[in-house]
């Protein structure tokens, strides 16, 4: 009975691995500020992959284990894409601290898997902090610039809504953010009162 090759094996609900690799991609490219961060982690997906292909051309099986926890890994990584790829500005804001999170265990999860196969990894940590750093200042430049933040709510519908939940990031749940963060709200909630359309 033949073997599945790695890149065809399934990934629940989303199809072959080789296949979710390269929507995993097309999807970074809409995660706006964390388009690098993201691109980054997919880059290290598919090195995992490729060092899993090189293990299966030269005659051997990879370990099941290691298929299983990357499947997994991919499988979570593109729920992430799907469910903040089209996240308003505000809700990237107030989410922040949640959305770096997950990408960080992602991140954790490839380095154990890199680890667990034996594959030295080349300065990626110091990679990684400087892709994170990128978004959080794209992200902080992009909710202290008005051009920016109004292009986002296109309607008064959009304003009422992202000036709420603003109100209540401050009022409710400002001890789970960070001063930078805090900033960015009270910027966003100045630009969103000043604007005719709100």
């Amino acid at each position: 009975m033949a073997t599945t090759s790695v890149i065809d094996r399934a990934v629940p609900g989303a199809g072959p691995l080789g296949d979710v690799l390269s929507t995993v991609l097309q999807l970074c490219g809409d995660m706006k500020e964390g388009k690098y961060a993201c691109s980054s982690l997919h880059a290290r997906l598919k090195g995992f992959l490729d060092e899993l292909q090189t293990v299966e051309e030269c005659g051997q099986r990879p370990g099941e284990k290691s298929l299983h926890q990357f499947v997994a890994i991919v499988s979570k990584f593109l729920r992430f894409l799907e469910r903040h790829r089209e996240s308003s500005l505000v809700f990237r804001l107030v989410a922040y601290d949640k959305m770096a999170e997950e990408q960080q265990q992602v991140s954790d999860d490839i380095a154990q898997l890199f680890e667990e196969l034996g594959v030295v990894t080349v300065n990626w940590e110091e990679q990684w902090e400087h892709d994170t750093r990128i978004q959080k200042d794209v992200l902080v430049a992009s909710a202290m610039d008005s051009a920016t933040v109004l292009r986002d709510l296109t309607d008064p519908r959009a304003c009422v809504e992202a000036a709420l939940t603003l109100k209540f990031e401050m009022q409710q749940r400002a001890e789970q953010h960070n001063g930078e963060i805090m900033e960015c709200i009270k910027s966003m909630m100045g630009i969103i009162a000043g604007d005719n359309r709100c």
